[in-house]
Parts: structure tokens; sequence; C-alpha cells
């Protein structure tokens, strides 16, 4: 707009009009002004008007990325810029997502102004998803499949949809999946594998055929037998050798097994022999077979004889084999009592020279014996003088035991005294059971004596008239008597 001053009216040229805006053509044009005061009188001046090009502004290509990312706009041709919505020129910015133009502003050194724009399009990132986070025991295998993308990629070496086994822990997978605009997302999926539990069964066991075990297993939560073993409960296993599997679960579901092997040994077949029936003051022996060792209750012990009580008496045999394994019989042992024998006389003592003495004992039909004895009869004579025992014997025809019974008696020369030299000689008392006390009538001095046994062996010897033979066991000696310059035999009896 070009407006005149100084005159009353005004004339431009080129088709202006004062004070009316229009737009010049470029480059450099001069207008002239005539200008009229109120005389009448002109006057002219000149302006000259530079109409300067518009600057090239270039706001750049139209950029296509992804959500999340940044781009830069950077305008050219211009010597400052000014960019809408915030936009500062050639700083990064994350556009919104979606389909943005953004207006650059263009001046040059003249001033001059020019636009342009750039579209910049933001595409949604794919939902990638690496699926549930999953648990595992050591030993299994898993397959991880990524899903909202086209096109998957897994670290650790994984390839999406093949099955592979992780390591022991826990790892993090990391999923990068790409859609149809090349955007990129990421997914995790967390897989915890545990290790499997160390299941033990236990020591081997053996046992006897009959003896019960019960198999416990250990390092895990639950517990599964084969062959029907309930864990920790008592059973009877087959004989012979039978390996039993353990199956254990921990509290994260692992699961690992174990065996223990079990042998059964069969046992002994011991054998306690055959019944025994023996007579009252006889001995047993009693000896078992079948087994390695032996012991018998009632302190019996194998193979070594012994005195049972009267009765029948059940022994029981143990017998261990070299397994260590017991078995057990009887044998029954009776012991019939000695049948009960009375021998008595109707005397006790006879001459020498008096008749035989017929002998009685109870229960008839037994047998006598003894010096003098012959049959049912006693002779004194052919006893001789001194004290003699006799024997009744009798045999009871169901047990075939023995009862007997023992008397003594005296064959006397019938002077109360015996004369075995040139001397009465005393001995009394005859039988005895302690004390013999031995008187020589007329004479007082030293004299010794020796006992023999009936073989003629010499017992003992005593320089004394009075001595005693309590210590003798029970039967029939010769004393020997030596005094002066003789020497006289008796017989004696201690009972």
């Amino acid at each position: 707009m070009l407006t005149g001053s100084g005159a009353s009216s005004y004339v431009w040229d080129n088709g202006v009009i004062n004070g009316g805006s229009f737009s010049p053509s470029p480059g450099i044009t001069t207008y002239t002004l005539t200008g009229t005061d109120a005389n009448g009188c002109l006057s002219t001046d000149e302006v000259e008007v530079i109409v300067n090009s518009l600057p090239e502004v270039n706001a750049g290509a139209d950029q296509t990325i992804c959500d999340g990312e940044t781009v830069s706009l950077s305008g050219s041709g211009a010597s400052s810029y000014a960019w809408d919505n915030g936009v500062i020129n050639g700083v990064s910015f994350s556009p919104s997502l979606g389909t943005t133009t953004y207006t650059l502003t263009g001046t040059d050194n003249n001033g001059c102004v020019s636009t342009d724009e750039v579209e910049v399009i933001v595409n949604s990132l794919p939902e990638v998803n690496a699926g549930a986070d999953q648990t595992i025991c050591d030993g299994e295998t898993i397959l991880l499949t990524g899903s909202g993308a086209s096109s998957y990629a897994w670290n650790n070496g994984v390839i999406d949809g093949v099955s592979f086994s992780p390591s022991l822990g826990t790892t993090t997978y990391t999923l990068t999946g790409t859609d149809g605009n090349g955007c990129l997302s990421i997914d995790e999926v967390e897989v915890i594998v545990n290790s499997l539990p160390e299941v033990n069964a236990g020591a081997d066991q053996t046992i006897c055929d009959g003896d019960t075990v019960w198999l416990s297993g250990s390092g895990a939560s639950s517990y599964a037998w084969d062959n029907g073993v309930i864990n920790g409960v008592s059973f009877s296993p087959s004989l012979g050798t039978t390996i039993y599997t353990l199956t254990g679960t921990d509290n994260n579901g692992c699961v690992s097994t174990d065996e223990v092997e079990v042998i059964v040994n069969s046992l002994p077949d011991v054998n306690a022999g055959a019944d025994q029936t023996i007579c009252d003051g006889e001995t047993v022996s009693l000896s078992g077979s079948g087994a390695n060792s032996y012991a018998w209750d009632n302190g019996v012990i194998n193979g070594v004889s012994f005195s049972p009580s009267l009765g029948t008496t059940t022994y029981t045999l143990t017998g261990t084999n070299g397994n260590g394994c017991v078995s057990n019989d009887d044998v029954d042992v009776t012991m019939y009592s000695n049948p009960e024998v009375s021998f008595t006389l109707t005397q006790d003592s006879l001459c020498f020279s008096a008749d035989s003495l017929e002998l009685f004992g109870l229960p008839l039909g037994g047998d006598f014996s003894g010096n003098g004895v012959n049959n049912n009869w006693f002779h004194p004579s052919a006893a001789g003088l001194g004290a003699h025992a006799l024997t009744y014997s009798y045999t009871d025809s169901l047990t075939n035991c023995v009862g007997s019974d023992t008397v003594i008696i005296e064959v006397l020369g019938c002077a109360g005294v015996v004369n075995l030299g040139q001397e009465f000689i005393h001995v009394y008392p005859n039988p005895t059971f302690d004390k013999i006390t031995i008187v020589i009538d007329g004479y007082y001095g030293p004299l010794e004596v020796e006992i023999y046994d009936l073989n003629g062996n010499l017992i003992k010897t005593f320089n004394d008239a009075e001595f005693s033979i309590k210590e003798f066991a029970r039967g029939t000696y010769i004393l020997r008597i030596n005094y002066k310059h003789f020497s006289e035999k008796i017989n004696i009896i201690k009972f």
C-alpha cells in the first residue's frame, strides 16, 4: 500500500491507487507519485518497491515409524524454521499414535516466509504374548510359542514352537515379535525347573521266612511302592529275593524313584529227634539236626547228657542256620519212676554156723544178690564172717524200670568176739556209717590198720584203734590189723 503526503491529491503510475493495497510484481519497481496542492500546483516523487522471492521451504519426506520410536523433523530452504505441534526443528520427539501432518514455516534472510508439510505415520506395536509362566521338573521338556505378531525370535537359543529341555533353576526367556509393519514388541516368560527329589528307599534287607519287614522312603513328600506295599506299614515278603521300587513325589509334584532289595531266607528244617523214655536215675542226651547251632530250653545243652525230672517233659529246640534264621521243634522225654521195692530180713545177724536164711522181697518176682546168696536164700557160712550187703531188685514189666533195696546182714562168730589169731579182736560197730573202734584183749600197744577194697587195693592206713570211715563210699571193705608180729583181716560194711 503506497500513500503520498505533502499535497492535496495524489496520482500514482502503474495503476496504483493512493492508500490502496496491491501486490507488486517480483523484482524492483519504481512507482511515481504526482501530488497537487490546493493551488493546483503539481509535484512528483518516486518510491522503489523491491519484491523478494519466497524461500523454497522443504519439510522433508513423509515418515512411518512404530509406537514409542522418536523422529526428528528438519526443514531446509530458509534461514529459520518454525514447526507447529510444538516441534523443534532438528530435535527428536515421540509422535502420537496414528497419522499427523506437521507444518514447517521457513523464513529467509529477507524475512520472506514459506511453508511446507510432512506426514508422520506412527504404527501401533504388536501385542506380543510369550505365554504363561511354566514350572516343570528336571529332565522334562517344554515348548514356547509366541502370539500377537507375524514372526518371532527367542533368546537363549530357543526356537518358537520347538520343544527343549531347560536348565535347572529359574530362567526368563524373552520373545521378540515383529508385525507386518516391521514394528517390534517383546514379552517374557519365566520357566522354573525344579530339581527331582532325592528319593531313598532305604538299605537292602535280609530276613527269614515268616518275619515281617516295613519299607519307608525318605527324601520326598509322598510315596508309592509297587507290589502292593504301603509306606511304613509292615508286611511279610515272599520267599526269595524281591526288588521293591519306590516312587517319591515332592511338594513341587516332581517324581523320582529308588529301589531296595529284600532277601527272604528259608527257615532251617530243625529236628529235635524222637521222643524218649527212660527210668529214674538214668540220663538222656538230646541232639538236634537240620541247623548250624542249637539251643534247648530247661537248661539242656545239645549233645550233653542230663537227668530229666520224673514224668513227661517237653523240651523245645531252637535251631539257627547260617543265615541266622530260626526254627523250633519239640521232643517229649518221659522219665518213669522205678518201682518201690521192699526188702526186709527176719533177722539182721546170723552165726557163722547158722542155717541158711530165706529172703523175702516185694513186689514178688525180683532177684536177690550179694555174698552168700543163692536164689532166695542167704548162706552165712558161704558169706563168711562180717557184714554183708544184700540187694533185692525188681523190674517193672510195663516200664522196664528197675527198683532195688539193700539190707545189711552180719555173720558173727557168736562168741561176741572174732578170734582171728592168738588174741581176741573186737571191731565195732559193724556195719557203721562213721567211726570204728578196735579192741584187742590184753594188748594196749601200737597197731596199724590198713583198709582195702574188695579188689585188694589199699585205700587208707590208720595208726589208731579208733578212726572214721565216713568219707568212704558205701560198700564192703577189708580191714588188715597189724599189731606186735601178728596181722589179721576182717570185713566191715560202710552204709
